[in-house]
């Protein structure tokens, strides 16, 4: 049966268009005029689809060099680490959604965003579930501060007391402490969610 929507998916170079934007660019053409690298090779660059360094010296390419001059900033301002020297084989995809799983997807990309709904609730607490089992501290915070309202003191109470458990002379759990282990509990558990939505729609993709 046929979903609600069909999704069409584009990945850009986000630091190579955001310096455009900031620098008031909104065409490879303009860029191209100050630059004096062709707007073919600009959209090669935005679409990742070519190497910025040299694979054998390692150097910067000149078109990069000339960009660089162009949006005053450092080469390596304007592309991924991961792409320094690499490409992407593919950079769109369609993939099929119903609605709830467009809410999961198209929200403000936070956990409170994949609360709104029951499934969707359900699906949060079973990656918070393989989260705790990677490393139950993280997993405590997330659940401490989204389900139970939970503030950054209290979660560090919490935690210094369960340390105190089990093991009396157990350090305390500061405030920055506690935050850490959220932020960085909120980003584990954002890539759960995504493992587990790739898993479930891997049939629906065709690039």
């Amino acid at each position: 049966m046929a979903k609600d929507y069909l999704i069409e998916v584009r990945v850009k170079n986000g630091y190579l268009h955001g310096k455009m934007r900031e620098m008031g660019f909104h065409t490879n053409v303009a860029l191209s005029e100050k630059s004096g690298v062709d707007p073919s090779r600009i959209s090669e660059f935005l679409n990742l689809r070519s190497y910025p360094m040299s694979r054998k010296t390692g150097e910067w390419l000149s078109g990069v060099m000339q960009l660089a001059e162009a949006l005053d900033c450092l080469p390596q301002d304007l592309f991924p680490p991961q792409h320094l020297q690499n490409t992407l084989q593919k950079n769109k995809a369609e993939f099929e959604l119903n609605l709830d799983e467009f809410t999961m997807l198209a929200g403000d990309d936070t956990p409170e965003t994949l609360m709104l709904a029951d499934e969707t609730r359900a699906t949060v607490h079973g990656a918070l579930d393989k989260l705790a089992e990677a490393n139950p501290r993280k997993a405590k915070a997330v659940r401490e501060h989204f389900f139970e309202d939970a503030t950054l003191e209290e979660i560090g109470d919490n935690m210094t007391r369960l340390n105190h458990l089990q093991q009396p002379d157990g350090v305390g759990v500061s405030r920055s402490r506690a935050r850490s282990l959220l932020l960085v509990g909120m980003r584990d558990l954002k890539k759960i969610l995504a493992k587990d939505f790739r898993d479930r729609r891997l049939h629906g993709w065709s690039v």
